[in-house]
């Protein structure tokens, strides 16, 4: 038989279910990390991912969220702190490592951006395009003229244009 001693107990300090969402938060901080790892990201990057994410997880729009969302959540905090920090990182990259569909993506992030008051940029096409040829091995120094078809190639997709589109309710 239980003694009441004047104290209540809760029902989550009684099922350890504070410490079940503190290891799930811990997880999700582990796994925002690590994609940041993958990016190869500066470690400012990461501390700011990371603190977007613990105040997502807190912020009651993402409770009740399913687990998949719950998985692009990482992954949007990262996207919008590339794009703050004009890194060009783009929709498409981030669902390829979360293996998401953009539709859901674009969704998870527009939340995001919304619920937290965040800030974020469009990314710079010539920031973009310079990466991308500079990383496919191309001597571009940023001086040089880029073609209109090498600046196509590097547009956005049409998968992340409709995303985009769906997510906002756009025709």
């Amino acid at each position: 038989m239980a003694l009441n001693l004047g104290r209540e107990v809760a029902y989550s300090q009684s099922t350890g279910q504070k410490e079940q969402l503190s290891r799930s938060v811990q997880r999700g901080i582990r796994r925002v990390q690590d994609l940041c790892k993958v990016l190869q990201l500066p470690t400012v990057f990461e501390e700011t991912a990371v603190s977007y994410f613990q105040r997502a997880v807190q912020h009651p729009a993402f409770h009740l969220v399913s687990l998949e969302k719950k998985e692009l959540l990482g992954g949007c905090c990262i996207f919008v702190t590339c794009r703050q920090h004009n890194w060009p990182l783009t929709m498409g990259t981030i669902c390829s490592l979360l293996y998401a569909k953009q539709e859901l993506f674009a969704g998870v992030f527009l939340s995001l951006q919304k619920e937290l008051g965040l800030s974020v940029p469009a990314l710079s096409l010539a920031d973009l395009v310079s990466t991308h040829l500079n990383s496919a091995g191309s001597a571009v120094s940023g001086d040089e003229p880029i073609s209109d078809s090498e600046i196509e190639q590097y547009l956005r997709g049409p998968e992340e244009i409709r995303a985009f589109s769906k997510a906002k309710g756009w025709p």
